[in-house]
């Protein structure tokens, strides 16, 4: 049971298993001892004891509450400012969360897949029930890739409400991932963000001359070209125009 509930790198003991609408196993540590947080000192005097009971992955799509026993022991370390502290599971769960770290990531993945009103249901479904609004906090707390340098960058408009308002979407050609989102199109807001970019050495956008000439001021050494669209959108028009004359 241990290698199957609990990492590896976790010494707690199972004492009972009850199940019912939930898995609830009841779990204390193995260890004599626990580590101060505060001064690093080992101590082995236990002050009193409370059970936490933070809910963990599912088991057959049935919802897993562990019932850990936590000891809070006395810090006998001269100056330290703790009088007691309580012994620590990082790796399973953090102090005075409700979930193992393992139940948070998997969680967090699928708000990031399904985003908070659907990864809610169907984590209900997968005995991982959860609020759309905590999915989406836990989607806020993810951190984001460590983005790289792009040196071909797609340029083009985006519409806030269409014919009054619209901003520019910057994507990276490499990747086809959007690199940012610009409030407007003007010259100056898309120049800024050129030149906060010299590493830019492509740019591809449509033939709009706001376009161009924020390119030519704020990438002066970027290759400026038409995207595969553009090409046969304007190969398509000079033909229409061609057969019109004819």
């Amino acid at each position: 049971m241990i290698p199957i509930l609990l990492p590896e790198n976790v010494s707690l003991i199972p004492q009972q298993v009850m199940v019912d609408e939930t898995l609830s196993v009841s779990l204390r540590s193995a260890l004599p001892t626990a580590v101060c947080p505060s001064c690093g000192h080992s101590s082995q005097r236990v002050h009193s004891r409370y059970q936490r009971r933070p809910s963990d992955l599912p088991v057959s799509g049935r919802p897993v509450c562990l019932i850990i026993e936590v000891r809070r022991f006395f810090c006998d370390q001269v100056g330290c400012p703790r009088t007691t502290f309580a012994e620590q599971m990082p790796s399973l769960v953090r102090p005075h969360a409700q979930r193992t770290q393992r139940l948070q990531s998997q969680l967090q993945e699928l708000g990031l897949a399904l985003g908070g009103e659907a990864g809610a249901r169907w984590g209900k479904r997968w005995g991982m029930p959860s609020s759309p609004d905590s999915l989406l906090r836990l989607v806020r707390q993810a951190q984001s890739p460590a983005k790289k340098a792009a040196t071909m960058v797609g340029i083009d408009d985006w519409a806030y409400t269409r014919r009054l308002r619209y901003g520019t979407i910057i994507c990276d050609l490499e990747t086809r991932k959007p690199l940012d989102l610009l409030p407007d199109r003007s010259v100056q807001t898309v120049c800024t963000w050129l030149e906060q970019h010299p590493e830019v050495e492509i740019i591809s956008r449509d033939r709009w001359s706001e376009y161009a000439t924020a390119a030519q001021k704020g990438a002066p050494q970027a290759l400026q070209v038409a995207d595969r669209w553009h090409v046969l959108n304007n190969l398509v028009e000079h033909l229409t125009h061609l057969l019109a004359r004819q």
